[in-house]
This record gives structure tokens, sequence and C-alpha cells, in this order.
């Protein structure tokens, strides 16, 4: 995550102290990435690209919401696709060479101060890379469920 929304969310949000974000390191990011390529019937050393692009080319609209909407609550976009919450998501920034982790509780309390409309397209899974939610800059979502 760019540095610049933490300084911004001090500053709008004195007194509140910004959620912890754990970069992940090269290793870490790798081991998904491998992982993530092996799901969806890709050999684990496919470039970054291909792989963002086919994950892209393989996600089911969320209908009828959009994560610009007044009142947009991530939790209800879980709950709908049954997706169970879990304790701790990876929040994919690009090309999955940018990837934090953080509490789902977290993400969804200060969503609007991590993913801004216009200039975000990011994905959220677990570790147990079952599920891939995708929210573009537009904020349009899309789903799959990982093989």
């Amino acid at each position: 995550m760019d540095l610049f929304k933490k300084l911004r969310f001090e500053k709008e949000h004195p007194g509140i102290v910004f959620p912890t974000v754990i970069p992940l390191n090269d290793s870490e990011m790798r081991e998904i990435r491998i992982r993530l390529a092996t799901k969806v019937g890709f050999p684990p050393e496919v470039d970054n690209l291909a792989l963002t692009h086919h994950i892209a080319s393989v996600l089911s609209p969320v209908r009828r919401v959009n994560a610009e909407d007044p009142g947009f609550d991530l939790r209800q976009i879980f709950h709908t696709l049954r997706i169970q919450t879990p304790q701790r998501v990876y929040i994919n920034w690009y090309r999955y060479d940018r990837i934090d982790q953080m509490q789902f509780d977290d993400l969804v309390t200060f969503f609007a101060d991590l993913w801004y409309p216009s200039s975000d397209d990011i994905e959220i899974l677990d570790s147990t890379l079952m599920w891939l939610l995708a929210i573009d800059h537009s904020g349009d979502i899309g789903y799959t469920r990982l093989g």
C-alpha cells in the first residue's frame, strides 16, 4: 500500500491508529503467485501480467453493488457471496508483486481509507486461495472461486 494513504489517514483522523498493514516480502509473494497460478491451471513460472489478465478474465461480476455506493459494506459482499470471513486477508495492489496482509475487520472498517476510487484495482484473497474478490478503480466488483 502506498505510504501517502497512511499519512492522509493520520491527518484526517487524528488520534486514531492506522490499521496494521504488513507488506509481504518477495519470497512470500512468490509463494502466493505460484499457488495462485497452479490453482488457475498455469505453470508456476507464469508471467505476473499474464496471471493478472487471466484472473481478470474469469471473474464473475457482482451485480447491483459498487464500492463507490453510499453505505458500501464489504462484509455484506462476503455474506452475499457466502465467503466465510477470514481473520486475515491479502490485498494485491499490482500484478501480485505488491501484496499486503491485514486483518479482515480492519479492511472492512477502513476500506474507504485504503481503496481509492479511480486509481486502485485490488484483489482480496486469503491464505486458502479458494476465492478471489476484485474491486476495480470504478468500484465494480468481480468474484471467482479458485480450483
